[in-house]
């Protein structure tokens, strides 16, 4: 008797060489700290406000 069976191979991981990508990951990060750095501020102002 002849029974077929699945096999499970794991497929290869690709490995892309994607700047673009990249680039886009690098300009939301620094888009992302400059909004940091304005809810920073602004919290600094008020609280520099409620101190005097």
């Amino acid at each position: 008797m002849f029974v077929l069976t699945e096999s499970r191979l794991h497929p290869r991981q690709q490995i892309f060489n994607d700047n673009d990508r990249e680039d886009a990951a690098i300009a939301k990060r620094a888009e992302d700290e400059r909004w940091i750095e304005h809810i920073v501020e602004a919290l600094l102002g008020k609280l520099k406000r409620m101190w005097k």
